[in-house]
C-alpha cells in the first residue's frame, strides 16, 4: 500500500547537500579524478539553492590545480592521452 502522505523523493537539507559535494569534490581531487556532481532537480532546482553550487566552485577554485571543462573537453583529452587503437 503506498503512504500518500509521505514524499516520493526523501528530502535532504541544503547543507548536507553541500557536505555531500565537498566531500565527492575533495574525494576526487585527491585522487586525479573526474568530479561530475549530480544535480537532480528536487535537489538543487529550488532557487534558494544555487548558492551549494557557488560554494562548491569556490572551494574547487581554492585548489591550485582544478581544471575546468566541458564533457567534451574531458571526451578530447582522454582521447589525447589514450593509446592509439591497434
Amino acid at each position: 500500500m503506498i503512504n500518500g502522505s509521505q514524499s516520493l523523493r526523501p528530502y535532504t537539507p541544503p547543507k548536507d547537500v553541500l557536505d555531500i559535494f565537498l566531500r565527492e569534490l575533495d574525494a576526487a581531487h585527491a585522487s586525479g579524478g573526474l568530479f561530475q556532481p549530480t544535480k537532480h532537480p528536487h535537489i538543487i532546482t529550488p532557487r534558494s539553492r544555487i548558492w551549494i553550487l557557488e560554494e562548491v566552485i569556490r572551494h574547487a577554485k581554492a585548489k591550485s590545480d582544478v581544471w575546468f571543462a566541458t564533457r567534451a573537453e574531458v571526451a578530447q583529452s582522454v582521447e589525447a592521452q589514450a593509446p592509439a587503437a591497434a
